[in-house]
C-alpha cells in the first residue's frame, strides 16, 4: 500500500511540475493509445480487412488535404505568439480561428461535390462512405486542432492533458459503440463527425468564449507570411505519407492497402515523444536562440537511450505482437512496421527547430522537395522487387537524406554545427545496432 502511495505521489509531483515539451509528449502518447485501441476494435470485431480498408481510407482522405494546413499554420502560430505583446495574443487567435474554419469549410465543400470523382481517380476504391459525413468531419476538425497551441502558448499544460484524455477517450467510444450497437462503419463516421463538432466548439469557446471579439487581422497577414513555407514544407515532406498511401491504393488490391496502414507506422514513442519535443521547444528557440538547444540535446539524448534499444525489441516481436493485437491476416504489416522502425534514427535528429524558430522557413520547402522526389521515385522502383517493404524502405533513405541536407545548410548558413543539438557518439552507436538488428530478425 506504501508503494503505491509513493507512486501516485510522485506522479502528482511530476504533473504538478509538468512542462510544455512533457505536457505535448503525454497529448501525443494518448492521442496514439487511442488510435491503437480504435485499431484493435476494429480488428477484433470480426471485419474484415476489406471492411476496415474503408475505414482507415476514409480518415485517410479526412486528412489528405488539411494536414498541411493545420500542421504549419500551427508551428507558424507557435513561432509568431511568443513574440506578441499579451494583449495582442487573443485577437490573433481569433482571426487565425476564423481563417482556419473558412478554409476547412471549402475543403468540406469540394469533398462533398467532388470527393468521389477524387476517390475514383486516385486510388481503386470504388467509394468512400458517408461522403457528407467526411465533409462534416473535415469542417469541424481542423480548428479543432488550435486548441493544442492555444494550452500550450497560455502555459495551461494539465488543462491540455485533460482535454486529450477526454478527446482521445471519446474517440475510441466513437469506434466501439457503434460497432456494439450494430451501426456499422456508417455510425463509427456519424459519431466521429459529431465529436469532431464538440473539439470545434471548445476550441471557440477558448478563443472567444472570455474575450471580446476583436480579431487582428494586420495579425493574420504576419502569420499568413510565416505559415506559408512551413505549409509547403509538410505539404511537400509530410505528403509522402499520403503519396505511399496512393501508391498502394492505386498499384495493389484494396485489401493490401489497411495491411500497409497498420505496418506504416514508426515506434510510437519515437514519433510522439520527439514530436513533443520540437513543438514544445520551437517557441524557446524564437525567444532564447541557440541556448535552447542544450536542453533539447540533452532531452533527445535521453529519449534515444529509451527508443533504440525498444526499437530493437520490437523487431524481434512484431510478428507475434501484430497477430495477437490485431489478427492473423495483418502479420505482414509486421515487415513493413520493422523498416519504419528504422526511421528513429533520423527522427532524432532536429535541425527544424533551430530553422523553424529562427524563421528560415523556405529552405525546408526545398529540403522536402527533394525528398518527395527521391521518395517517390525509389517507392515507384523498389515496390516491383519488395513491394510494402520497398515503398517503407524508400520512406527511411529519403528522411535520412533531408535530415542531412537541412543539418549542412543550418552549419553553412547560420553557423550552427549539429553537435549543438546531436551526441553523435552515442547517434552513430546505436544506428549501428539498430541496423545490425533488422538485418538480422527485421528485414
Amino acid at each position: 500500500m506504501s508503494k503505491v502511495a509513493t507512486y501516485l505521489g510522485a506522479g502528482w509531483r511530476q504533473l504538478r511540475t509538468i512542462d510544455g515539451v512533457r505536457s505535448l509528449q503525454y497529448f501525443n502518447m494518448l492521442r496514439f493509445g487511442a488510435t491503437l485501441l480504435a485499431g484493435i476494435v476494429l480488428a477484433k470485431s470480426g471485419l474484415p480487412p476489406r471492411q476496415i480498408a474503408l475505414y482507415e481510407g476514409w480518415l485517410f482522405f479526412g486528412n489528405l488535404f488539411t494536414f498541411y494546413w493545420v500542421i504549419g499554420g500551427q508551428n507558424a502560430v507557435l513561432q509568431l505568439v511568443p513574440k506578441l505583446a499579451a494583449a495582442r495574443r487573443t485577437p490573433f487567435f481569433q482571426a487565425v480561428w476564423l481563417t482556419w474554419l473558412a478554409f476547412s469549410g471549402l475543403v468540406a465543400l469540394l469533398l462533398w461535390l467532388r470527393g468521389e470523382g477524387l476517390v475514383a481517380r486516385l486510388t481503386r476504391f470504388e467509394q468512400v462512405p458517408a461522403p457528407g459525413w467526411l465533409a462534416l468531419f473535415v469542417w469541424w476538425q481542423t480548428p479543432a486542432w488550435l486548441v493544442q497551441a492555444w494550452y500550450l502558448l497560455n502555459e495551461r499544460f494539465r488543462a491540455l492533458l485533460a482535454f486529450a484524455a477526454t478527446a482521445f477517450g471519446l474517440q475510441v467510444l466513437c469506434v466501439a459503440l457503434p460497432l456494439r450497437a450494430g451501426y456499422g462503419l456508417e455510425g463509427i463516421f456519424r459519431a466521429l463527425a459529431l465529436l469532431a463538432f464538440a473539439k470545434m466548439c471548445w476550441s471557440g469557446w477558448l478563443v472567444f468564449g472570455r474575450a471580446k471579439w476583436q480579431p487582428w487581422w494586420g495579425g493574420l497577414v504576419r502569420w499568413w507570411w510565416a505559415a506559408l513555407p512551413l505549409m509547403a514544407h509538410v505539404l511537400v515532406g509530410q505528403s509522402v505519407d499520403y503519396i505511399d498511401g496512393l501508391i498502394v491504393s492505386s498499384r495493389m488490391e484494396e485489401h493490401w492497402f489497411a495491411i500497409f496502414r497498420y505496418g506504416a507506422r514508426e515506434l510510437p514513442l519515437s514519433l510522439l515523444l520527439v514530436g513533443a519535443v520540437v513543438t514544445g521547444t520551437i517557441p524557446l528557440v524564437a525567444g532564447q536562440g541557440v541556448g535552447a538547444l542544450r536542453s533539447m540535446k540533452e532531452r533527445i539524448t535521453r529519449l534515444g537511450r529509451l527508443l533504440f534499444p525498444l526499437s530493437m525489441v520490437l523487431m524481434l516481436v512484431s510478428p507475434r505482437a501484430f497477430e495477437l493485437v490485431y489478427s492473423e491476416a495483418f502479420v505482414p504489416s509486421a515487415r513493413v512496421f520493422n523498416v519504419y522502425l528504422l526511421l528513429v534514427g533520423s527522427r532524432v535528429l532536429l535541425p527544424q527547430v533551430l530553422l523553424i524558430g529562427w524563421g528560415h522557413g523556405r529552405v525546408l520547402v526545398l529540403s522536402a522537395l527533394i525528398e518527395t522526389a527521391l521518395n517517390v521515385a525509389l517507392s515507384l522502383w523498389w515496390i516491383h522487387f519488395w513491394g510494402l517493404t520497398g515503398i517503407a524502405m524508400a520512406s527511411v533513405i529519403a528522411y535520412l537524406f533531408n535530415k542531412a541536407f537541412l543539418m549542412a545548410w543550418a552549419w553553412q548558413r547560420l553557423g550552427v554545427p549539429p553537435g549543438h543539438y546531436v551526441h553523435w557518439p552515442e547517434w552513430l552507436g546505436w544506428n549501428a545496432l539498430l541496423w545490425t538488428c533488422w538485418w538480422l530478425w527485421g528485414g
